[in-house]
């Protein structure tokens, strides 16, 4: 029998929850077939897909541009109106990732999440602000009524735990995600304070003081276990830009390269031509567009 789209969308949501990496040339055929049934789709079979490729770090533009096609024309069957907020953070998310940009598409997610944003969670509200600044996208306008929207639900106790709505609970991530994206432009936001004061208050003080109270000895315990234990603590939770803050208060600081030899050799780590043994040799364009923290460090504070 014929699969559903379903079962199509199954497929490759299946893939993508075990990061499938045996076989990046049948994933791709699949995902050309689901293009070819677009009007057969629901919102989920769409979300779905475009996620798991993501999760796979395996482009195809064919997909996501018939995608964006289809849910942004006049007549469509399947208006972006009809997507769930998860939906619709999930795609606009997946569609930065995979560095495919439609401008519309992202207009009208825009559009959408103003219209609905108490319905989303703070994890969805984030990810589509991630998607927009990476993306250049968005004016200062839009940025703005969005955190004069998030920012009273942020600074409350949660009203109704474990809903779907702004109402529930906010973890570090849901916060750090758009501080650190917009933090460029904050100065142009009136409402970015409100959200990193919510953030400061709640998780980077007292992650710094429990730092402060470790008060490790010199040398020990070894960097190998520091490692283990930053893991451990979800550090990575804060980003990026507040960890280094994070390990400034304990006495950790940033030390200027030795030489330009020594920046040089760390990119040509990550970054070096297709037949050396670099990170971009091993992994291709996996490197760029995953999600693993390297690959965010070099996409965040590298030009390429």
């Amino acid at each position: 029998p014929r699969f559903s789209t379903q079962n199509v969308s199954n497929l490759l949501h299946g893939l993508g929850l075990v990061t499938f990496d045996r076989d990046d040339d049948f994933v791709r055929l699949v995902a050309s077939h689901l293009a070819g049934r677009l009007p057969e789709c629901k919102a989920q079979d769409l979300a779905n897909p475009v996620t798991a490729l993501m999760r796979m770090c395996i482009p195809h533009d064919e997909l996501l541009h018939a995608i964006a096609n289809h849910v942004t024309k006049p007549d469509s069957t399947l208006p972006l109106s009809d997507f769930t907020p998860q939906e619709l953070a999930n795609t606009v998310y997946a569609f930065d990732a995979l560095q495919v940009f439609d401008a519309r598409l992202f207009e009208l997610v825009g559009e959408e999440t103003l219209r609905r944003i108490e319905e989303f969670i703070p994890q969805e509200v984030a990810n589509v602000m991630w998607a927009f600044s990476k993306q250049s996208f968005g004016t200062l306008e839009w940025f703005e009524a969005v955190l004069q929207r998030i920012a009273p639900h942020a600074e409350a106790p949660p009203q109704f735990p474990g809903s779907h709505s702004l109402q529930t609970e906010w973890c570090a991530e849901d916060m750090e995600k758009p501080l650190g994206a917009l933090w460029p432009i904050r100065a142009q936001l009136p409402s970015y304070p409100r959200l990193e004061r919510v953030f400061r208050g709640r998780f980077l003080s007292n992650i710094a003081t429990f730092l402060v109270g470790l008060a490790p000895q010199d040398g020990y315990p070894p960097p190998s276990q520091y490692q283990k234990d930053f893991a451990s603590w979800d550090l990575f939770q804060v980003g990026p830009l507040f960890t280094e803050e994070l390990l400034g208060n304990v006495g950790v600081e940033r030390a200027p390269a030795a030489s330009a030899a020594a920046t040089g050799a760390l990119l040509e780590h990550y970054m070096g031509p297709a037949n050396s043994e670099s990170l971009y040799a091993r992994y291709g364009e996996r490197l760029l567009l995953s999600v693993l923290p390297a690959a965010r460090w070099v996409s965040s504070f590298l030009s390429y």
